[in-house]
């Protein structure tokens, strides 16, 4: 049987799964990414979270066909480098595909998290047999993933898609995981929204939350 391991990057969480050639998930777990931690630390963990899929599967290094990472941020896809990630401290130039490969001589590959979810979908779900589509992710920060006549985008700088930092307030506004002010990512992501409705209860201003709990 094919076997292949799939992980995903979040600013909060690191999720990795053992899935067969037919991306039907075998094993899956999840670790927290202590991003505060640095770059070298949430590599070692991932590493490790490798080391306890293959222990809990009874799987051997040789079995297994790749290591295919998705990152949140603007990562090299040829080279295997995570250039930069705004939500994510200290992850500027970080070849970690290398990293990875030399620890379990396994070829290891990596991509922008929101460019594999729509690879994901045009091969395995809601994007089958769609020739254009644009996959669109909220968590930590924004993201889309563009497929146009059945190929995804990447653009030049690897950057396409990158729609939480369209400007919304073109002076001031929150600050941005990027260092700019006004970015979608400082107003709608999951992070931005908590610390808005944060903002809102303290200053006694109605929300859905205050009605809710009466």
């Amino acid at each position: 049987m094919t076997k292949r391991i799939g992980i995903d990057v979040g600013g909060t969480n690191v999720k990795i799964a053992l899935v067969d050639g037919e991306g039907k998930i075998i094993y899956s777990n999840s670790v927290p990414t202590y991003a505060q931690m640095g770059y070298e630390y949430t590599v070692n963990n991932i590493k490790q979270a490798i080391r306890d899929l293959m222990k809990e599967t009874n799987t051997d290094a040789k079995e297994i066909e790749g290591i295919g990472f998705d990152f949140p941020g603007q990562v090299d896809y040829k080279t295997g480098v995570v250039k930069l990630a705004p939500n994510i401290p200290g992850w500027i130039n970080v070849p970690i595909a290398q990293m990875i490969e030399e620890e379990f001589n396994i070829p290891t590959r990596i991509d922008n998290d929101v460019r594999c979810a729509a690879l994901g979908e045009l091969k395995f779900g809601a994007g089958k047999g769609c020739e254009n589509f644009v996959c669109i992710t909220v968590g930590t920060g924004i993201g889309s993933g563009l497929v146009i006549n059945g190929q995804l985008v990447r653009g030049a700088a690897n950057a396409a898609g990158e729609i939480g930092h369209i400007k919304l307030q073109m002076n001031g506004g929150p600050i941005c995981g990027c260092g700019d002010t006004g970015c979608l990512e400082a107003f709608a992501s999951g992070p931005s929204i908590v610390a808005m409705a944060q903002e809102y209860l303290k200053g006694g201003k109605s929300t859905k939350f205050r009605e809710m709990a009466g």
